[in-house]
């Protein structure tokens, strides 16, 4: 596959749910292993991102659960339940 090659199905893979269905099945499709072993990067590379972001996300909430005290967090989720309730039901 040539560069523009790559840089087309890069184009194509980074359509919101269309690309992501796309390079599920360019991933299981054995008829272009270039594109396929692409394609399988393409995902590795999505789940190591949401991994590292979940990972990140979860360590600033520990910290600042930590620093802030468990009671501000409380506080706020009851705010934000009182705020849906009140507002959607």
């Amino acid at each position: 596959m040539s560069a523009w090659g790559y840089v087309g199905y890069g184009f194509l893979f980074s359509l919101s749910i269309v690309g992501f269905v796309i390079a599920i099945v360019f991933s299981f499709d054995g008829s272009y292993i270039a594109r396929r072993n692409y394609a399988r990067s393409y995902l590795f590379s999505i789940a190591l991102g949401v991994l590292l972001g979940v990972i990140i996300v979860g360590a600033v909430v520990v910290i600042a659960v930590a620093v802030a005290g468990p009671d501000v967090f409380l506080e706020w989720f009851e705010s934000i339940k009182s705020y849906i309730e009140f507002h959607y039901s």
